[in-house]
């Protein structure tokens, strides 16, 4: 079955949606908040929910992107190998 580069974008998109667990996620904010506040500058809650923010979308954004290379990784060796 062929489909096209969009509709695999949006395939593994609502697939990595569909099964995204948080936990790893609230750790890295908690890392980074952890290494912010050790050098002397606590967060507001404002500046923690848009840390959460951007760590979320560059969370999930590596996350795609790294899938779209798989994918296209394994349609390369099928290729090859046909």
């Amino acid at each position: 079955m062929k489909i096209s580069k969009e509709q695999m974008e949006k395939l593994i998109s609502d697939e990595t949606d569909r099964i995204w667990n948080v936990e790893p996620e609230k750790s890295l904010v908690a890392f980074v908040q952890e290494q912010i506040e050790s050098v002397g500058q606590p967060l507001t809650q404002e500046q923690l929910t848009a840390l959460t923010k951007a760590l979320t979308y560059i969370t999930k954004a590596t996350t795609k992107s790294a899938m779209l290379a798989w994918v296209n990784v394994m349609n390369r060796i099928q290729s090859d190998q046909q």
